[in-house]
């Protein structure tokens, strides 16, 4: 008799949570892929858009800034104060299967009053 099990994509992992902002930098975090379809979870993607502007004014350009285990990062190259940014994040397997992205999530480099 021989067992075989097949291994899936993960879950998508929890839409970011902003844990701090400065002028330069902004701090996320985001909650793990619980179900790793069969196979452990590898690391993490983090990818991040600038809001330039509505409709056609906003181009998306997404650009990896975190690729790693933690649950957490920190961005602080290239933020300008009171900009606007966009985050996502996806789980990767050992297999090298990756989860849908997160939900999407907006937040200003600096605190705005």
């Amino acid at each position: 008799m021989i067992t075989c099990f097949t291994v899936t994509i993960p879950n998508q992992p929890g839409i970011p949570k902003l844990v701090r902002s400065t002028v330069s930098s902004i701090e996320i975090k985001w909650a793990p892929a619980y179900d790793d379809g069969g196979s452990p979870i590898k690391e993490y993607q983090v990818e991040m858009d600038e809001v330039e502007g509505i409709g056609f004014a906003n181009i998306v350009e997404w650009e990896n800034v975190f690729t790693g285990a933690a649950l957490t990062t920190v961005i602080d190259a290239g933020l300008q104060p009171k900009v606007q940014y966009r985050f996502r994040v996806r789980a990767v397997s050992e297999y090298l299967k990756e989860s849908i992205y997160s939900e999407v999530a907006t937040f200003y480099a600096a605190s705005v009053p």
